[in-house]
């Protein structure tokens, strides 16, 4: 079954969510918008970020329906006229907001899509990976990273990733509706993501579609993405991030040696045995810190 999920903000509109409808209709995982990373227009209080109460009202009734959750970061850059807290800040507010799990939550996410027209490339890598670097510190994991193709080749300028390769990514786009039209709870299967050449084909979060209308269980729009499931026979970069958290011989084959170690993984925290890492797993995963040897180049 395809592995489908949820991503919004209180700019979307949606009043309180029917997560068991969502959960019905094949929906598996939300991720609420918890910080925009600078003062929100009509922003009454003194912070120097938006606290979207979207993650407030609904983290508990994510849980309490059975999806797996957790929430984003909207990182924003420095630009001219405008005030922008340094990316340290930005993630301490999210740090203050956002509690998480690790034995069922995703590791936190980190929404890197704003331009900065007067920044470098490597200006530009370097603010986010002081968001990124905050925000493992405290959480004792690499964050997951929101991007596309586009925006790291346009605004990144195509930046080598360097210790970013553990953030697991969430790509987004090609998108093949338009915005604002009816959801899919199909995951696009005739479109994958456009991968970031510089991570290779790591990612383990597609979102195709953007506003999507009418999806279950919300009343206004939602972003929708699919996860990537994968098991004995997968090559690539995902595969070498899970190796690496896994502790097995790092070459990008998915073998037995991967596969027994996944089972090992699953039995430990009582999920289903499959060797599939799909979201169950991938949330036992993504908390992991490769050990100084498993991140070595293969």
């Amino acid at each position: 079954m395809t592995t489908i999920g949820v991503d919004y903000a209180s700019v979307d509109g949606d009043a309180p969510p029917d997560f068991a409808a969502a959960k019905k209709a094949g929906i598996r995982f939300a991720i609420p918008r918890a910080i925009y990373g600078r003062r929100a227009k009509g922003q009454t209080d003194n912070l120097p970020v938006f606290v979207d109460p979207t993650w407030a009202r609904d983290r508990d009734a994510i849980r309490a329906a059975g999806l797996k959750r957790t929430a984003y970061l909207f990182l924003c850059y420095p630009k001219l006229g405008v005030a922008t807290p340094d990316p340290e800040v930005q993630a301490q507010a999210f740090i203050d907001y956002v509690k998480l799990d690790r034995s069922v939550d995703f590791c936190p996410m980190l929404d890197v899509e704003e331009a900065a027209p007067n920044l470098s490339g490597e200006e530009m890598y370097a603010w986010t990976l002081r968001a990124v670097e905050k925000l493992r510190a405290h959480y004792g994991t690499w964050p997951g990273i929101y991007t596309s193709a586009r925006v790291w080749a346009e605004n990144v300028h195509g930046h080598s990733p360097g210790v970013m390769l553990n953030c697991p990514l969430w790509l987004a786009k090609p998108w093949p509706w338009p915005v604002g039209t009816m959801r899919h709870l199909d995951g696009a299967p005739g479109y994958n993501a456009t991968t970031i050449p510089e991570f290779s084909n790591q990612w383990f979060l597609y979102q195709y579609q953007g506003d999507a209308t009418h999806c279950p269980g919300f009343t206004s729009t939602v972003d929708m993405s699919r996860f990537r499931v994968f098991g004995k026979g997968a090559l690539g970069a995902h595969v070498v991030w899970a190796q690496r958290r896994l502790g097995v011989k790092v070459d990008g084959n998915f073998g037995y040696e991967t596969d027994r170690a996944v089972r090992a993984l699953q039995t430990a925290y009582r999920l289903t045995v499959d060797g599939i890492v799909g979201a169950d797993t991938f949330a036992v995963l993504s908390w992991i810190i490769p050990t100084a040897a498993a991140q070595s180049t293969p």
